[in-house]
């Protein structure tokens, strides 16, 4: 589940960077150090703003300044029972691992139902029902949490897809790249580019729906570019 978090940051800053643009350089710092890293707890996705830096206090014998940075970011915390979308990047006889982003899960065949076993024969390993559900390297896969681990910087979990509307799903850039080849046009007119949908009527013909952002609201479209895009039925 994502969250957004007040967080403060401790950062030491070399005195070459003293001057006019010494708070882009612990901007840059604070993005560099905490973007992508997990706390043991969550992971931190993105920082928004940083909205206070307090003043720098030299440390004795360094020369070097410390900054408290308090910021607020977009975090990502993994709960028991949640459901959640994954790549399955390795597969074997005791269940498989998916990455769902930074977390690791492991699904064991204890979590897996009866009827998606496993195939020793098939290249690369699977687990398969025989009705086109395969669960291989690569694969997407929707599954739900069913208990998460801590450690110094890092999570993982264990998952299961051993109840309904679980287990692999159709990968969803393929799908809308479906979509938007089987019902969407793209032609110009007067340099502007128009996209035309297309939609099918019942007991009639498949007709279009023009559309562009980038039309001023008082021009439409001439009437040929409509009709150049309908398309006779069955």
């Amino acid at each position: 589940m994502f969250f957004l978090y007040d967080l403060e940051r401790t950062i030491t800053l070399h005195p070459y960077y003293f001057g006019p643009h010494m708070r882009e350089y612990l901007i840059n710092k604070l993005l560099t150090d905490v973007e992508g890293t997990c706390t043991g707890r969550y992971y931190i996705i993105c920082v928004l703003d940083a909205y206070n830096i307090s003043m720098g206090k030299i440390l004795p014998g360094s020369g070097l300044a410390e900054f408290t940075i308090s910021y607020r970011a977009v975090v990502w915390r993994p709960f028991k029972g949640e459901t959640v979308d994954g790549v399955v990047t390795a597969v074997s006889k005791l269940g498989f691992f998916a990455n769902v982003g930074p977390l690791p899960v492991f699904v064991s065949t204890h979590l897996i139902p009866a009827d998606v076993k496993f195939d020793p024969t098939s290249n690369p390993p699977q687990f398969s029902d025989n009705e086109g559900q395969v669960i291989e390297k690569g694969a997407h896969v929707r599954l739900k949490l069913v208990g998460t681990r801590s450690d110094v910087g890092k999570m993982s979990a264990i998952g299961s897809i051993k109840e309904d509307y679980l287990g692999f799903v159709i990968r969803p850039e393929s799908t809308t790249r479906q979509l938007l080849t089987n019902h969407i046009d793209v032609c110009k007119w007067n340099n502007r580019i128009l996209f035309v949908i297309r939609f099918v009527i019942p007991s009639h013909a498949c007709s279009s729906i023009t559309c562009c952002n980038t039309l001023p609201p008082s021009v439409s479209p001439p009437s040929s570019i409509i009709s150049s895009h309908i398309s006779q039925g069955s």
